[in-house]
């Protein structure tokens, strides 16, 4: 007959409380080493995969937000890891997510996105961090309705704008034309640098990515709704984080990445027409 396990017991004051497990960890010569990992060596692996902060990767030629407690994988790269195969990988994440409900599973083809329920249990925010998250719960969640109030006298009187600036002032004022001609845009200089300070905070400091708010302007004037509510500059940037998360779950839902070369912008134009008539 086989001996029972014995476990010794905790000793008082470890059912509380907790250790810090450092991302380096996995450096470690004893968790390096070629093995099947454990289901709990897996959910520990994708703890330490996690992010931290909420950030925005490039994947596959386009911007995505990945969230705090989100990991970006796919399954391939999980069951290498692992030693396990694709099966099993699959039946571990079906499992976590349908009868263990530790996470959330979003997949397509290219890449596999797991969130982990309640990860704060598991990695609490410091107070200077979860300053830094209300923070950024304010730009993405909630903008000010007139985040203009906010500006100090400097950030008014941003000269000295670079050609980068100038070049998303004109492309929006180019998108707007193409869907009205009559539509209100700069027409003096100092019109045009009043939209390029708006742009300026935007890429500066509100920290977008000027490749990124291309592609977030360009889809606005492209979206059947959104269209007719950008139509300026202060506008694209105080709606902006509502307008990247849509055209990012837009994206998601057709299941590849649309492109907005020079090259392709026609092709693409002529694709979401049609796609709106359906």
């Amino acid at each position: 007959m086989k001996p029972e396990t014995q476990y010794l017991p905790d000793l008082p004051g470890m059912e509380k409380g907790y250790i810090k497990l450092w991302r380096k960890f996995r450096d470690n010569p004893l968790w390096r080493e070629k093995r099947k990992f454990s289901r709990a060596e897996a959910f520990l692996d994708m703890l330490l995969s996690a992010n931290g902060m909420t950030k925005t990767v490039m994947f596959d030629g386009r911007c995505l937000l990945i969230k705090r407690g989100q990991v970006l994988t796919s399954e391939r790269k999980l069951k290498d890891r692992w030693g396990w195969s694709k099966t099993k990988t699959r039946l571990f994440l079906f499992y976590c997510q349908n009868s263990d409900r530790s996470i959330k599973v979003d997949s397509d083809h290219k890449k596999t996105i797991i969130t982990i329920i309640n990860y704060k249990v598991y990695n609490p925010l410091t107070k200077p961090e979860k300053s830094t998250e209300t923070d950024e719960k304010k730009t993405t969640e909630r903008p000010l309705k007139d985040h203009r109030l906010a500006l100090t006298n400097k950030d008014k009187i941003k000269k000295n704008l670079s050609p980068d600036i100038f070049s998303l002032v004109d492309l929006l004022i180019e998108k707007m034309k193409e869907n009205d001609p009559e539509a209100k845009v700069p027409k003096t200089q100092n019109q045009r640098e009043k939209w390029g300070n708006e742009f300026w905070l935007l890429v500066e400091r509100d920290g977008r990515p000027i490749d990124e708010v291309k592609e977030v302007l360009i889809w606005s004037q492209l979206d059947s709704f959104w269209k007719g509510n950008i139509l300026s500059a202060a506008k694209l940037r105080e709606k902006y984080a509502q307008l990247r998360l849509k055209m990012i779950e837009e994206q998601g839902k057709q299941g590849k990445q649309e492109s907005f070369t020079d090259e392709e912008y026609d092709a693409y134009i002529k694709q979401h027409k049609e796609m709106l008539k359906r």
